[in-house]
């Protein structure tokens, strides 16, 4: 594991709420191809819904990636201020 740093690359968190205002191949163009595309980027990534905002410590993540952020819970835009201020603070 030369170069190991014990940082994560990146975590993508998907709004799952996005399949309810899109029709499905919206919601395919919107999410899936932007997910198969992470798989040529070269870096590892993690991928979590958006209601596992406040399930999980992303602080080993070098990088967070929203897709598809609209219609947040204000609960939700919380925790996203939150790791961004973390994130700020390394």
């Amino acid at each position: 594991l030369n170069g190991y740093t014990g940082k994560r690359d990146i975590a993508v968190l998907v709004n799952e709420k996005t399949s309810c205002f899109t029709s499905a191949g919206n919601f395919v163009q919107l999410v899936t191809n932007q997910l198969v595309d992470f798989g040529f980027i070269g870096a590892s990534y993690d991928i979590y819904l958006f209601s596992d905002l406040d399930c999980y410590d992303f602080s080993d993540y070098k990088t967070l990636i929203f897709i598809s952020a609209f219609d947040i819970t204000e609960k939700q835009a919380k925790e996203i201020e939150k790791l961004k201020s973390q994130l700020s603070e390394k």
